[in-house]
């Protein structure tokens, strides 16, 4: 919508390999393309079009998570740090050489909250590469492909809750999901969407009341809610049954 306003040329992932639709973007003399969240590969013929390449804003730190679903796989593997890299676009997936990176804490945040927060971080990123790479004080960095991991697409139902996931999965689950990709379960026969959970390790008095409970099960008790997985329980915090809105 920013780009529109400014009066930028904006093009569907689905139109760059069309001829006409290359003709012109060529026609326009581009110094530089951009791209943001793109989820496809650009042509060779594209990315041979601007002097200064094809930058795109990348949310992992490269080359952890190439690939289309780098905020959800950080989530998962409980990794500590994520960010966000401007990468020089090649024909590869993701395999480009990168020069500007900034870093966020993944702590607890949500999926919804990680990403807002990498987009800010990536938008300001993305001036800076460009400022740059003008100036001409750009420094790629090639990525170590001993070091490369693949952030795959969330497939459908993969973050539903299971009786057979820990305790840790469960909440990873809960904090990876989305309204594209919801954590799911059945509670007391009804269809949920979990939207907030937390491990209680720490909490002896929460871990007393759910002591016995048994993998699968599900317990309402002072009036917390508690379901446990193949090794213990956690706390539900805030959930939507089906056809109802979000509730604590």
């Amino acid at each position: 919508q920013t780009a529109l306003r400014l009066g930028l040329p904006v093009f569907a992932p689905s139109t760059l390999r069309d001829d006409e639709v290359q003709r012109k973007l060529a026609s326009l003399m581009p110094d530089v393309i951009c791209l943001a969240a793109y989820g496809a590969l650009l042509p060779k013929e594209v990315l041979a079009m601007p002097r200064y390449g094809c930058l795109n804003v990348h949310a992992s730190l490269l080359p952890r998570w190439r690939g289309a679903a780098p905020i959800e796989r950080a989530i998962l593997a409980g990794d500590v740090e994520t960010g966000v890299c401007v990468m020089r676009m090649e024909e590869g997936l993701d395999t480009g050489p990168y020069c500007v990176c900034r870093t966020a804490d993944v702590e607890d945040k949500p999926a919804s909250e990680l990403t807002d927060e990498l987009a800010g971080l990536g938008s300001h990123a993305l001036l800076t590469a460009l400022v740059h790479v003008e100036c001409g004080a750009d420094d790629w960095t090639q990525q170590d492909e001993d070091a490369v991991t693949y952030a795959e697409k969330i497939e459908r139902g993969e973050l539903d809750l299971a009786p057979s996931d820990d305790k840790v999965l469960l909440v990873r689950k809960v904090q990876a999901s989305s309204d594209a990709h919801p954590a799911r379960t059945v509670i007391a026969k009804r269809s949920v969407t979990v939207l907030s959970a937390r491990r209680i390790d720490n909490d002896v008095h929460a871990k007393g009341l759910v002591e016995d409970m048994e993998p699968g099960s599900v317990r309402f008790v002072e009036k917390r809610l508690f379901v446990a997985g193949s090794d213990g329980a956690v706390e539900i915090l805030s959930l939507k049954p089906d056809g109802k809105q979000a509730m604590d």
